[in-house]
């Protein structure tokens, strides 16, 4: 097996995306990946359908290498793990507004984390809601941009967006130095395995839909 850090973004993306169907197909939902569609199908990535209700939602889905293995987590500060970034595909200008966000977030967000065990690939699923995570990225890059203490030193005009790990979990940040404390929007809300976030999906620990695949 390739090393997952050798993988192109359009690999990385699309195994993300077809590990979010497997999951989705296993609680009996019917699921079009709408890049098979249209290449790069834009604002979403797939089409979730209830066979029952034939209620639908369309999801985005983000995927990010994990760059710290369990073992070594054993052996590092907790306030280190979570020092994965998933790029959102949004920019910010330097007073931090973000163009159309509003408008291309259309329904819920599914962040994949996939980290490598030796030959085997774990993954880790966390899920929000539009409006969640319509105040993330809002409030997080208002954070980053206006609040820090830069000593001068300012920012481009086109700064890509991107969300800490940390913070999908609901955690603050910051709060030292030249990074004031960021309350996060999110702070007690969880997200890992929150399937029913998508449209009251029933949350499981069933052997079937457990993160390892």
């Amino acid at each position: 097996m390739d090393k997952i850090k050798d993988w192109s973004k359009q690999k990385l993306g699309e195994i993300g995306e077809q590990a979010v169907v497997f999951k989705l197909k296993l609680m009996g939902y019917d699921v079009v990946n709408l890049n098979n569609v249209k290449k790069n199908y834009k604002k979403v990535d797939l089409l979730v359908i209830n066979p029952d209700t034939m209620e639908s939602q369309y999801i985005q889905v983000k995927t990010t290498i994990g760059k710290i293995s369990k073992e070594k987590q054993k052996r590092i500060k907790k306030e280190n793990l979570d020092c994965e970034n998933f790029h959102t595909g949004f920019t910010s200008d330097n007073t931090g507004y973000i163009a159309n966000l509003k408008e291309d977030i259309i329904g819920p967000w599914i962040f994949v984390l996939i980290r490598q065990e030796d030959k085997e690939l774990d993954f880790e699923f966390y899920v929000l809601t539009k409006e969640e995570t319509f105040n993330l990225i809002k409030e997080s890059n208002d954070w980053y941009i206006n609040k820090w203490n830069r000593n001068g030193n300012e920012l481009s005009n086109n700064t890509l967006v991107g969300l800490d790990l940390k913070w999908i979990k609901g955690e603050n940040d910051g709060g030292y130095k030249n990074k004031p404390l960021f309350q996060n929007p999110l702070k007690g809300i969880s997200s890992q395995e929150r399937w029913d976030k998508i449209f009251n999906i029933p949350s499981t620990n069933n052997d079937l839909l457990c993160s390892r695949m």
